[in-house]
């Protein structure tokens, strides 16, 4: 083969530009944006939210591509958008909130799962290699109430909930492990070995109002 696309690949491609129009900013149909994932990485924007008190805000995730467990909120990129846009969406899609951040990101984070080498099935694939920059977030509104999972509740978090963490918890899912070390205790554990002082550890407590 000449490298050339076949006739049948320009003819689909054309079909899916003529079905998408021109994308809105933020929106893009899940079946296309989940093709986008195969074929490229994904960038997305990861909102780290923390209290005075150093607790940080995670959300309950479970599904098909990362698991069940907690995870900082964030969200892909889309075509046309700016960051800005999809922090802001983010807040108030996965919180209920809004919220105002740093210019810049803190922190970046590359991920590529395993199973992206498989040749042997496509839909493997999906979603399996992220690029994601972490942005310094402040509540500028209260998360929604109705979505809190309280620390401590005899009912297991469900999807969608929030809740505050001072510690980084165990079932963190294993795509954002590597916040890990932005943790207050972890924080603290780092200062503790370089000078060998021990500081008090206490529970998460909720802030005066």
């Amino acid at each position: 083969m000449d490298g050339t696309p076949p006739q049948s690949l320009h003819d689909a491609i054309r079909a899916v530009d003529a079905a998408v129009g021109q994308p809105h900013p933020g929106r893009l149909p899940l079946e296309l944006f989940l093709l986008v994932s195969r074929l490229v990485p994904l960038f997305t924007v990861d909102l780290w939210i923390q209290r005075k008190d150093g607790a940080v805000l995670l959300t309950w995730r479970d599904d098909a591509f990362f698991g069940r467990g907690w995870h900082i909120p964030g969200s892909a990129l889309r075509f046309g958008e700016t960051a800005a846009h999809r922090l802001r969406e983010c807040a108030k899609e996965e919180l209920g909130a809004e919220v105002d951040f740093d210019p810049l990101p803190f922190d970046l984070m590359e991920e590529i799962q395993p199973r992206v080498h498989d040749g042997t099935d496509i839909g493997a694939r999906t979603r399996g290699h992220n690029v994601s920059a972490a942005y310094r977030c402040r509540l500028l509104t209260p998360p929604d109430p109705a979505r809190e999972h309280h620390v401590g509740s005899s009912s297991p978090p469900r999807e969608g909930q929030w809740s505050w963490h001072l510690t980084c918890p165990d079932d963190l899912l294993p795509v954002h492990r590597v916040y890990e070390k932005h943790f207050p205790a972890a924080l603290r554990k780092t200062l503790d070995e370089r000078t060998g002082s021990g500081l008090h550890r206490g529970p998460v407590r909720p802030l005066a109002e």
